[in-house]
């Protein structure tokens, strides 16, 4: 899988920590779904992803930001999360993490 756009498809629950599996894709967009619960930390063996959105769900917990290097957008906007801000996140190109906690 290079790209996965499942973006407004009604979409409920947590995200799964096989979400780290997809390990080549170098785009993955959920946004606009009713995803609930944290991000997983396997997220961050995704090390081909440039693009991440995850905005306009329902998820919670802490920031998350993967020190990936190939990571151009981060968009986590409209989530319910909070915390710190991780150093080297404002290094991203795009980064939304607005209407959070």
């Amino acid at each position: 899988v290079v790209g996965l756009n499942l973006s407004s498809n009604n979409l409920v629950g947590e995200l799964p920590t096989t979400l780290g599996n997809l390990v080549m894709a170098a785009s993955l967009d959920l946004s606009n779904n009713s995803l609930n619960g944290t991000i997983p930390h396997s997220a961050s063996n995704l090390t081909s992803l440039q693009t991440f959105d995850l905005s306009r769900n329902s998820l919670s917990g802490s920031i998350f930001y993967p020190k990936l290097s190939s990571l151009n957008l981060l968009n986590l906007s409209n989530n319910y999360l909070d915390g710190y801000l991780m150093e080297g996140v404002c290094n991203l190109p795009i980064i939304d993490l607005r209407n959070n906690r």
